[in-house]
């Protein structure tokens, strides 16, 4: 129970990550309610699991959409650096 509600957190935590990243590249919305809907998201974790010990829900994995990875973006970069800026201030106020 404790480790499912700690995925369960670091979901939604990712999920609104996606949701200001797409601002940046609005393609990351469609990643967001993919992940935020409780059917898609069980069919996501039955299709680990199937895969055996090949992948762990606690991996860290990468998404394509429509063909492009967004990790090979360099859209992104502004987004994050203001947005890590705005949070290394946040916790040392």
């Amino acid at each position: 129970e404790k480790k499912q509600l700690a995925l369960q957190n670091k979901n939604h935590f990712f999920c609104d990550l996606l949701i200001q990243a797409s601002e940046s590249i609005p393609a990351l919305k469609a990643a967001a309610t993919l992940l935020q809907d409780s059917q898609q998201l069980a069919q996501i974790h039955a299709d680990i699991e199937a895969k055996g010990n090949k992948i762990k829900l606690t991996d860290i994995v990468t998404f394509r959409i429509n063909e492009a990875i967004p990790l090979q973006s360099d859209n992104w970069y502004e987004w994050w650096r203001c947005y890590y800026l705005q949070a290394t201030e946040e916790k040392n106020k």
